[in-house]
């Protein structure tokens, strides 16, 4: 399993990144977001270009930050479906 310098595995890091976007009233930036998991920024890009491509979970870029379009399980993360 790959892990972040902090030593947290990459899934517990998307599933807290997702409960963040989930929780989120506006559009998180990368960089909120990369400070509040203490990771950098390009972790933060990959991870959510991961989560959108490979687990089709709705999170859409904008120019005010990342957002979830529809609503998702936190379990979804690990089954990769939207519920």
């Amino acid at each position: 399993m790959i892990k972040d310098r902090f030593n947290r595995p990459c899934l517990v890091r998307m599933q807290s990144l997702l409960a963040r976007l989930k929780s989120a009233r506006r559009p998180l930036r990368v960089s909120e977001l990369a400070a509040q998991l203490e990771v950098d920024r390009r972790t933060i890009f990959r991870d959510l270009e991961y989560m959108r491509n490979q687990m089709n979970l709705p999170i859409v870029r904008t120019r005010q930050g990342q957002w979830l379009t529809e609503k998702v399980q936190v379990c979804a993360l690990c089954a990769g479906r939207i519920t």
